[in-house]
């Protein structure tokens, strides 16, 4: 299994909103995806859901991303383990959905990305599984 880059993707958090039981909602203020392939600006609703079990931080996101050819539907799980410290990176896998004839591919393939949080900015390094 390889790696093939497919861009940056960066997330500026709004202030959580909190579910209970350590469950939060994290709306998406603004953001962008820059790459080659993909290229575009994060529109509302988009958001993570978080959760933190056991020092593990439990992601579920949903983001809406705007191209200059119309929407691509971002969905993605994944996991932070928290147990030494909360500066540990967070690692995600994405899939896709559009009704963007030449985007239609993203659909038929899985991507992976490794994340950083600092001041409230979530950057992840996205690739494509091959």
């Amino acid at each position: 299994m390889d790696l093939e880059p497919l861009g940056t993707l960066t997330l500026h958090l709004a202030p959580a909103l909190d579910a209970g039981r350590g469950h939060q909602v994290l709306p998406i203020a603004k953001g962008t995806w820059t790459g080659t392939e993909l290229d575009g600006e994060i529109v509302g609703p988009s958001a993570d859901w978080f959760s933190l079990h056991d020092r593990t931080g439990l992601i579920d996101g949903r983001l809406c991303l705007s191209t200059d050819e119309g929407i691509v539907l971002v969905n993605y799980l994944g996991r932070a383990d928290y147990s030494a410290g909360r500066d540990a990176p967070t690692h995600v896998a994405l899939t896709f959905d559009t009704a963007v004839e030449s985007k239609r591919w993203l659909v038929r393939r899985l991507a992976v990305g490794r994340g950083t949080l600092n001041d409230g900015v979530l950057t992840y390094a996205i690739s494509l599984l091959t």
